[in-house]
């Protein structure tokens, strides 16, 4: 693909409504963080780089092949881990042309989707969301023209308004299964039936 792209996957939250953390819940006889991280890998896009927080103690161990950063500032939200990994990619890589978004929550991401959304950013240098039919979401892709109100964000604010506010440079990739995270008990018990 390109070395200009790089990989950030959000996993610093407390998952405070599934009641245990989410980044270490089995899938595939592995944990999900596990999962993300290499199939961010397997898709040879760009450096992967993993923004932890809470239980970064535990978690760390599951993101083998990928930097892993952390984010002192975690319990603040989206918006703080999403600022603060991307400053620390420009920090270590050079010439970053683009961003690939992903959460460490969703278990039905593949290789070809994450290839699919960075060539498409790559191509139209704007923005790539997920759609999933009733709602769109990540995995996300940035141009480099992003980066500045990317680095603006705080608190539990995603860029979700950044996507609003640029809506004629998105474009989207269909992504049904995105609609499946784990947030909650109910959640977890729906991916393992």
């Amino acid at each position: 693909m390109t070395k200009n792209t790089a990989i950030l996957i959000l996993a610093a939250g407390s998952s405070s409504r599934l009641g245990s953390p989410k980044q270490l819940v089995r899938y595939k006889q592995k944990s999900l963080i596990a999962h993300t991280v290499e199939t961010a890998i397997e898709a040879s896009i760009g450096p992967v780089h993993v923004i932890l927080g809470a239980y970064a103690d535990d978690i760390i161990d599951h993101c083998k092949g990928a930097n892993t950063h952390y984010n002192s500032d975690w319990k603040s939200g989206m918006g703080s881990s999403l600022s603060y990994g991307l400053s620390t990619i420009l920090d270590a890589e050079d010439d970053v042309e683009g961003v690939l978004v992903l959460l460490c929550d969703q278990p039905y991401i593949k290789v070809s989707l994450l290839q699919e959304i960075v060539e498409l950013g790559l191509q139209t240098k704007g923005i790539i969301i997920s759609d999933y039919g009733t709602a769109a979401g990540p995995p996300s892709y940035f141009d480099k023209k992003y980066f500045a109100e990317l680095m603006l964000l705080s608190g539990d604010d995603g860029a979700k308004q950044i996507v609003k506010t640029n809506n004629s440079a998105v474009s989207k990739v269909s992504f049904p299964e995105g609609i499946v995270d784990i947030d909650t008990p109910d959640d977890l018990s729906k991916l393992h039936s």
